[in-house]
């Protein structure tokens, strides 16, 4: 197959949503190839930004350069993207020379999803949701041990999420959105209905052997490795992890942060997941560690815990903390 019939598909995610999972249960389509992650289309798209991102040269006159270079071009902004879009389709050709399909699984790529769109009119699209705070839940486990460290992840779950969902209304129907929830309850069905959008010639078998085998050094170390079929086990992970009530504050205040439309957009009910967070038993597990770690403004909503983070302060300080309180 030439080159140039080469369609990219982009799998749009947060980090650990499941995309590495639907990832190699696609690999294992003749039609589809792909590798861990390519991340090719980050510093392509980044080059004229102002903001967020870093280098040893200063990018903000890198970019007002390349600003200045694009408008002598005979049409501008047209040919600029006309050149990076035929670069990344020739290479994704390259790397997939006997494939229709080639398959960017870049969870990143939320940060400039709408970007993506434009640049890729004719690209296949997938939107992979996850119950936001089984994400949290699980890049605190899979990375940090269960530690609190949800500010190493600010730019996925703030700005990620917002640009995600602006880049879901942009494709409208042109895309396909699913939940990582039902990928695991019903993975047939859901396959199927990939391999209807994509147009796919065989059905896509519930199998993990063939992606296995995914090449590069990115990626998802749970997902490569721990899981040699679909599972229902991961779903209810998270909740003991999220589960001291400095967490629980901190969960509900997220969901206030997403709000209740751009949850139905994702697939999830603000309502339902407020009584998941609700019906958690007590713990105190990670409890100290997370008074140390959050800010005070994490804590609105669980005021009642004040008295003990005062405490611990104290004794962290040395000083003496009243004895009968």
């Amino acid at each position: 197959m030439s080159r140039r019939a080469i369609k990219p598909i982009f799998l749009f995610s947060l980090p650990r949503s499941g995309s590495t999972l639907l990832q190699r249960l696609l690999n294992a389509s003749d039609e589809i190839a792909t590798v861990s992650e390519p991340w090719i289309l980050l510093p392509l798209m980044y080059a004229g930004k102002t903001e967020g991102i870093y280098s040893e040269y200063h990018c903000r006159l890198s970019a007002q350069a390349l600003e200045d270079f694009i408008r002598i071009l005979p049409n501008g902004m047209d040919d600029y993207q006309r050149a990076i879009r035929a670069l990344v389709i020739d290479l994704y050709g390259k790397a997939a020379p006997a494939s229709r399909f080639f398959l960017d699984k870049t969870p990143r790529y939320s940060v400039i999803a709408p970007e993506v769109a434009e640049l890729f009119p004719d690209a296949r699209y997938i939107f992979l949701w996850r119950n936001p705070l089984a994400v949290v839940a699980s890049c605190l486990d899979t990375w940090w041990g269960g530690k609190w460290s949800v500010g190493s992840y600010k730019i996925d779950l703030f700005k990620g999420l917002e640009r995600m969902l602006a880049a879901q209304q942009l494709l409208g129907e042109q895309a396909l959105s699913l939940r990582f929830e039902d990928l695991l309850k019903k993975p047939e069905d859901e396959l199927g209905r990939i391999g209807n959008y994509l147009g796919l010639k065989d059905t896509i078998g519930v199998s993990l052997e063939r992606g296995s085998g995914l090449s590069g050094r990115m990626g998802d170390p749970t997902g490569i490795r721990n899981y040699s079929s679909v599972s229902e086990e991961p779903l209810e992970k998270w909740k003991a992890t999220l589960a001291n009530p400095l967490r629980k504050a901190w969960c509900r205040n997220y969901l206030g942060w997403i709000g209740r439309d751009r949850l139905r957009q994702m697939g999830y009910d603000m309502t339902g997941l407020l009584e998941d967070i609700e019906a958690l038993p007590l713990s105190m597990s990670n409890l100290l560690s997370d008074l140390y770690r959050m800010p005070s403004s994490a804590f609105k909503g669980a005021l009642d815990f004040y008295p003990l983070k005062h405490k611990f302060r104290a004794w962290r300080e040395g000083r003496k903390v009243y004895a009968n309180r």
